[in-house]
């Protein structure tokens, strides 16, 4: 009798123009909401306009059948899906053509219900009915939601995903458990929600997790009826409320990455988490990780009798021609990394040892922070694993940091590129941590936290408990000469405007406008955020940027109410706890802290710690080619490397530039990242010859002051250490559409004295500087514009559809220093699931 195995999917569309086909295939004529229908749509649009389901799927379906023929049964798989192509009956179809008499059916869902097991069941047989007598006859792999070796997987996955927090935060955070939801009565008659509560507490026990919670998302029935709750959403809301920090969501009801996380969790989850002020971290789907593909091979082996080494009567999986969905390739030939079965001991696996492994290469082109954090955190894991990876590097300057750049000169210390880091989010400084820089840090100078806003020529300091668009406090507010009186009155009217309604990606210069008004925008918000993103407000995206404005305005109609709850709610805890209730004005300056031998301190660490000669200078990368499996990187020397895979850390053009002959789709949205340059100028003078008191940490100037300059910051005063006694150190910022027009072209002489008459103006200063340096940063600063999020959303989905593949850096999801180390750290832990547990596409 000949055998097989058949995997059953609910399909998915693989490109735009079957996004409606699918849906209308789907809903079958259900009278389904039109805005609910087009709802869906847009959700596909934001995750790259298809689903990578069924591509998934059929990857799923090559690594089975190859633990299968390890395991020693040779049996061809195919793949059928519900809603799409191909669909049950061709497959079925397929299978009697090829002699298939007997099936075992893999329903790819981890719980059973009426619509995750019972549907599925009931269109296989729907299929061998229309297909008639010739179709093979199926028996149902039973559900595994509490076999040990899939909870150990799950596990495995978790561990994965918060070996990025430190081990007090790892004890802290909260974590999420999800699942589709469903109809309560379809629950209450299947025990759904009791087999998912099941296997979160065994995955929750292996990691030693006492408190945990359970959620529901994807829902898509009429508001009105009952469903399994809380959503997600409605958790990760509750959870902020009680002041957690870090939430790893664990969609334990999903196999792959497929609509259902992309969207519902990678998208929407996200973004809530991200507007509460929460870290958001989801754990990677179980996908085929080995002890998975174990759980199924033992399963298919015992239903059709099959002993291991012993192959089954009829034609080898070679002689089936498989059915169309297998158009992604054959297996990694690369892998080599063989993973056996494991002896599962009272719920704990052996994995094999690394001396039974060849070790594989990974190859992290770029050495700015986010490369150099992406090979350190490769070293790391590498450690933490006990598999040994040979790590490279490849910087096509003269020496690594990129951007980061610490000099010294006659006692005086500066950064070329960024000065400091917010611990507010967390990975630098945690990064630091690890690398034993701890004492190095220091915090700003706590006697001058406070900020100035240039206005008609004279300094004006920023209204204390300011928020960078608007007042906590009332009375520093309503004493302020920064605004007129006029513009404090339209300020005062945000509290009894309404929020706006189903507005998408709205410009920050639009938002403030209809909340504060014209006035708000020019003398302090605009400033403000030039200052962060060298970016016209105009065009910058607010979700990308400063999403909290926009849950404040959701939340409580208003950021002036939300601003005051905030501070009442502190000066609550300051009576309960007798803490000092922290206020902010402008820039959060107690959050920002920097290294005493200056951020090149990070560099050196971070190059000290790699692998003698993993770091190559000098050592451009022309271009990418993926073939059977194997990445090979093509240096500008001639010299071809090859891989397992590649992080490739760079701005998104150059990246583009290097994948060309990769993926062009992927190629082109890389492209449409905008970019902007950027300059900061150094100088130096004797204390006597600045008459301005210094103090604070600098100024802001708004574009209608039509200066030369866009803010400055007054280094010596604001960290210990970067002037020597009696002397000032001021760090000027150039950048913007005024630098393009103005500068860009124009020789640095020329450019250093246009700022100092502006500069002399501003502060009084007399005289010419001890020294000046100017330091240009071409095309370095990514443009967050409107539409931003749905730009990054689809390049990422377009990336994990490259084999082995992750991108890092600033152009993604954050600009800072923390933001480019956790890029870089992430990308690679991707990556390293991906070579680790033979999953080509890392997921």
């Amino acid at each position: 009798m000949t055998q097989a195995v058949l995997l059953i999917g609910f399909g998915g569309p693989t490109k735009a123009d079957e996004v409606r086909p699918f849906m209308d295939n789907v809903l079958r004529g259900r009278p389904v909401p039109r805005e609910r229908y087009e709802e869906v749509v847009k959700q596909y649009e934001r995750i790259g306009g298809a689903s990578p389901y069924n591509a998934q799927t059929s990857q799923f379906a090559l690594q089975l059948r190859e633990r299968l023929r390890k395991d020693g049964a040779e049996l061809p798989i195919y793949v059928g899906m519900r809603n799409w192509n191909p669909t049950l009956r061709e497959t079925l179809e397929q299978m009697a053509r090829d002699g298939v008499q007997e099936a075992v059916g893999v329903v790819m869902s981890t719980f059973r219900s009426e619509p995750s097991w019972d549907r599925y069941v009931q269109a296989v047989d729907e299929a061998r009915q229309a297909v008639g007598s010739f179709a093979p006859v199926v028996r149902y792999l039973p559900p595994w939601n509490e076999d040990m070796r899939f909870i150990q997987a799950v596990a495995q996955r978790v561990r994965e995903t918060q070996a990025v927090l430190i081990s007090q935060r790892q004890k802290d955070a909260q974590w999420i458990f999800t699942a589709h939801s469903i109809p309560s009565p379809l629950d209450a008659a299947s025990g759904y929600s009791k087999q998912i509560a099941r296997s979160a507490q065994m995955v929750a026990k292996i990691l030693e997790k006492k408190e945990w919670t359970q959620a529901y998302q994807s829902r898509s029935g009429h508001r009105q009826d009952p469903w399994l709750e809380p959503d997600v959403n409605d958790l990760l809301r509750s959870l902020a409320g009680k002041g957690a920090k870090d939430v790893v969501v664990i969609p334990l009801g999903f196999i792959s990455d497929h609509v259902e996380v992309l969207y519902d969790l990678d998208v929407k989850a996200r973004e809530t988490a991200v507007n509460l002020g929460l870290n958001f971290l989801r754990a990677g789907t179980v996908g085929p990780h080995p002890f998975f593909l174990s759980v199924l091979s033992v399963g298919v082996r015992r239903l059709l009798k099959i002993q291991a080494g012993v192959r089954p009567p009829g034609p080898a999986a070679s002689e089936v021609v498989e059915t169309a969905v297998f158009e992604s390739g054959t297996p990694d030939p690369s892998g080599g990394l063989e993973v056996s079965e494991p002896e599962m001991r009272k719920g704990r696996g052996a994995e094999p040892s690394a001396a039974d492994r060849p070790t594989p290469r990974i190859i992290v082109i770029g050495a700015g922070i986010t490369g150099l954090a992406a090979a350190h955190r490769l070293m790391e894991l590498s450690k933490e694993s006990g598999h040994p990876v040979n790590v490279r590097v490849f910087e096509a300057s003269s020496r690594a940091g990129g951007v980061i750049s610490t000099r010294r000169e006659d006692g005086f210390l500066w950064e070329e590129g960024p000065d400091s880091f917010i611990t507010e989010k967390p990975w630098a400084a945690a990064l630091c941590k690890r690398l034993g820089l701890e004492l190095e840090m220091v915090g700003t100078n706590p006697a001058f936290q406070k900020s100035f806003v240039l206005r008609d020529g004279r300094l004006h300091p920023t209204p204390e408990g300011f928020y960078l668009l608007a007042p906590s406090r009332i009375v520093p507010f309503l004493g302020s000469s920064l605004f007129s009186i006029k513009g404090k009155m339209r300020m005062a009217l945000e509290g009894i405007i309404p929020p706006a309604k189903d507005v998408a990606d709205e410009s920050l210069a639009s938002f403030v406008r209809r909340r504060f008004g014209r006035e708000a925008l020019e003398r302090i918000a605009q400033p403000m955020v030039a200052g962060v993103y060298t970016a016209d407000p105009e065009l910058l995206s607010l979700r990308a940027t400063f999403p909290r404005f926009l849950e404040m305005e959701a939340a409580y109609g208003s950021v002036l109410r939300a601003l005051l709850a905030g501070r009442r709610k502190r000066s609550s805890e300051k009576k309960e706890t007798g803490l000092p209730a922290s206020g902010v004005s402008g820039p959060r300056y107690s959050l920002f802290m920097t290294l005493k031998g200056g951020l090149f301190t990070l560099v050196d660490a971070l190059h000290q710690k790699l692998p003698a000669g993993a770091l190559r200078l000098h050592s451009p990368v022309r271009f990418l080619q993926y073939n059977s499996g194997c990445w090979t990187v093509h240096l500008a020397s001639g010299e071809a490397v090859t891989a397992q895979a590649v992080c490739v850390a760079l701005p998104a053009p150059e990246a583009a530039a290097l994948l060309r002959e990769v993926d062009g789709t992927l190629v082109d949205l890389l492209k449409s990242v905008p970019y902007t340059s950027s300059a900061t100028l150094h100088l130096a003078y004797p204390r006597a010859r600045v008459n301005h008191p210094l103090n604070g940490f600098g100024f802001v100037v708004p574009a209608i002051e039509n200066k030369s300059l866009i803010g400055c910051s007054f280094s010596s005063v604001k960290f210990s250490g970067r002037a020597p006694e009696e002397h000032v150190l001021l760090r000027v910022f150039l950048g913007g559409e005024s630098y393009s027009k103005r500068f860009a072209n124009l020789a640095d002489p020329k450019v250093i004295e246009t700022v100092l008459r502006d500069l002399e103006e501003i502060l009084g200063i007399q005289g010419a500087p001890s020294f000046a340096s100017l330091k240009r940063h071409a095309f370095s600063m990514p443009q967050y514009t409107v539409g931003h999020l749905d730009r990054i959303t689809s390049i990422e989905w377009r990336s994990k559809t490259v084999p082995r593949l992750a991108l890092a850096g600033n152009a993604y999801r954050g600009i800072g220093l923390p933001d480019c180390i956790r890029s870089g750290e992430e990308a690679v832990e991707r990556l390293w699931n991906s070579v680790f547990s033979e999953t080509p596409e890392g997921r």
